[in-house]
């Protein structure tokens, strides 16, 4: 990455844009050379309704893609320089009320990188449903419900 001074974000989502700004609207050290996708939908600007940065070393953060390695990454506060402190880019956000369709996001995996070799870094963004604890339970009990009926037939032929 090479930085490139100080930057400002909005907090929010704009899946067409390809942009993702993780936490409150914030200004922080700005940095160019991430590759990622250039969206991850058709959707417009969309502002959280709330949002949470978790641990003390994780940070509020906007980054983009263009689809190139002209992508840039705002870590909010004072990045530079910071020495070898661990940073995660990590937040959460809620959008009360809307659903992946209304947002205009498209279910994936997007992956932004930047750096190389042992410096390659990523940001992963998984948009989906997760299936609930149940049904692995229910699954798993069809999978084993299977074997053993498959095992007793064998035996029995």
């Amino acid at each position: 990455l090479v930085y490139e001074g100080s930057g400002n974000f909005s907090e929010g989502v704009n899946a067409g844009l390809g942009t993702l700004a993780m936490g409150q609207s914030s200004s922080g050290s700005k940095y160019r050379g991430v590759q990622g996708p250039s969206n991850f939908g058709i959707g417009s600007g969309f502002t959280p309704t709330n949002y949470s940065a978790g641990q003390p070393h994780e940070r509020f953060f906007y980054i983009d893609g263009n689809g190139d390695s002209t992508g840039s990454l705002i870590v909010a506060g004072d990045f530079e320089g910071n020495g070898f402190e661990p940073l995660f880019l990590y937040a959460s956000m809620m959008f009360e009320g809307q659903t992946f369709e209304s947002m205009g996001l498209t279910q994936g995996t997007y992956v932004w990188h930047w750096g190389a070799g042992e410096n390659l870094e990523t940001y992963t963004l998984q948009i989906g449903s997760v299936p609930e604890p149940t049904t692995f339970v229910i699954w798993g009990a069809g999978l084993i419900g299977s074997i053993l009926f498959c095992g007793r037939r064998n035996r029995a032929a």
